[in-house]
């Protein structure tokens, strides 16, 4: 499950952090689609992935204004 996965993204002198949880309110539930907003940057120079159980793993060099499936490592989406 990607409840709880947090996603730390470094862009262009900014760094933003996001968590997926579950819900916000009585009867809800929230997409597992992470957005962020760069600005100005034209590429995100790192983007680190903290799993619920405590795997990391990191990617570099992304463009920006994409969708990027993150499957969980040795997994295939």
């Amino acid at each position: 499950s990607s409840l709880g996965l947090q996603i730390q993204v470094e862009a262009g002198g900014m760094n933003r952090v996001a968590t997926i949880s579950s819900g916000d309110s009585d009867r809800t539930q929230n997409n597992s689609v992470i957005h962020f907003g760069l600005g100005e940057a034209q590429r995100v120079d790192q983007a680190t992935i903290h799993w619920p159980d405590g795997t990391q793993q990191a990617l570099g060099g992304l463009s920006v204004n994409q969708y990027v499936p993150i499957p969980y490592p040795g997994t295939t989406p």
